[in-house]
């Protein structure tokens, strides 16, 4: 799942600070980095919904959630980054809700570096309620639909993880054979 970071980024005491205080779903864009585009009519979209729901805010970065592969970057995130969020007060905010990790990103010397810290703080924001809100009324998936999305995710993950578990078990066996011959031979000599 994935979604558009909004908010402000100012200078205090010679140092950048970014501020979010809004989201915007992405459109029904499944966040796969192999398939995944921003075209011209989806940025128009995008800038259409934060006209009228966040008026004040401008774009900040994105978020995305990927259960089960992990909050780190690679080459494709990084160029999608690159192609659609330039500029280093942009961010890339990543979760991994299976394995509970997550990680925020800024563009530093030609790569997206991790960074060290966050603070979230919570404050009534009036236009992310009615947001919300209008998406809830106009959802167009129900949640039958989005629980047996997120079901195959984690049998794709969790089929991954015992293959990787079968060829460590394969690799073991290799090994203990080859010392049972060893040691038998070491035996007779």
């Amino acid at each position: 799942r994935g979604a558009i970071l909004l908010g402000e980024y100012k200078q205090s005491d010679n140092q950048g600070v970014l501020f979010i205080s809004g989201a915007i779903e992405a459109q029904n864009i499944e966040f796969d980095p192999e398939e995944t585009e921003f075209t011209n009519e989806v940025w128009s979209h995008i800038y259409e919904d934060v006209k009228r729901y966040f008026p004040d805010l401008e774009v900040v970065g994105w978020f995305l959630s990927r259960m089960g592969f992990s909050a780190q970057v690679n080459d494709k995130i990084t160029r999608m980054h690159l192609e659609n969020f330039p500029g280093r007060d942009k961010t890339l905010y990543m979760i991994d809700s299976l394995e509970e990790e997550d990680a925020w990103y800024l563009y530093d010397n030609n790569t997206l570096r991790k960074q060290n810290g966050y603070y979230i703080y919570y404050t009534r924001n009036d236009e992310m309620q009615n947001y919300m809100m209008t998406q809830r009324a106009h959802m167009v998936e129900s949640e039958t639909d989005i629980a047996e999305r997120d079901q195959n995710l984690l049998e794709a993950y969790r089929k991954r993880l015992e293959q990787r578990q079968n060829v460590s078990k394969e690799k073991e066996q290799k090994s203990v054979g080859f010392f049972y011959v060893a040691s038998s031979l070491l035996t007779i000599a």
